[in-house]
């Protein structure tokens, strides 16, 4: 009897955790939605794909999965499309992560570096967000640009707002923003100059994307 119950009690568990990965309803989810596919149209230069310890070289067309992250070398840049429409451009010496590739909500991390992410009808929010910050639109694009190195990051919403969170302080902005990773956090104004000597290639570039 003892066995039989353990036995219940593991398919019951292992039910549970499967209904949960997959969000469905009579687990607490909000039901199933599809993934959409994430892949690389774009790759100049050194770019590669990580998931835990396999590294592998980008190639155009190269399919990339939630949970992998992207780099780009010196001298490098790459484009990842969402589905159809949805497209994040990446600058060089740019680390990201997709964390979520779905209609309801796409979140790409940066690690560091710096990118653009337009987002389409085919998901209701777009966001990106660092370890401790949430940058999130509606419509629109958005830039951003981590200094790891100083625990800082950039963000500057383009033709759209955004709503930008960091612990308990959250502000919603059309205007571009600097926000501080170190205590005590901070959401201070900043400039955004995409003609700038230094970015006005990369951000000519992504002019024919979104």
């Amino acid at each position: 009897m003892e066995k039989l119950l353990a036995t219940i009690f593991f398919i019951t568990l292992t039910a549970m955790l499967i209904a949960a990965r997959f969000s469905l309803v009579w687990a607490g989810g909000s039901g199933y939605v599809e993934p959409l596919v994430i892949a690389s149209e774009i790759v100049d230069g050194d770019v590669k794909i990580e998931r835990v310890d396999k590294i592998r070289v980008a190639e155009t067309d190269s399919r990339v999965y939630r949970g992998e992250k992207v780099s780009t070398g010196d001298n490098s840049r790459a484009l990842l499309r969402l589905g159809q429409e949805i497209i994040i451009a990446l600058d060089q010496r740019t680390d990201v992560v997709i964390q979520k590739n779905t209609s309801t909500e796409v979140e790409v991390q940066i690690l560091r570096g710096r990118l653009l992410a337009a987002t389409s009808w085919e998901t209701e929010q777009l966001t990106v967000s660092t370890p401790l910050i949430k940058s999130t639109i509606k419509d629109g694009a958005i830039t951003a640009v981590r200094y790891d190195f100083l625990d800082k990051t950039f963000f500057a919403p383009l033709n759209t707002q955004v709503k930008i969170s960091i612990k308990n302080i959250s502000q919603t902005s059309t205007n571009p923003m600097e926000i501080s990773e170190i205590k005590p956090f901070a959401i201070t104004p900043a400039n955004f100059n995409p003609a700038a000597p230094d970015v006005i290639e990369f951000y000519k570039w992504t002019e024919k994307f979104w």
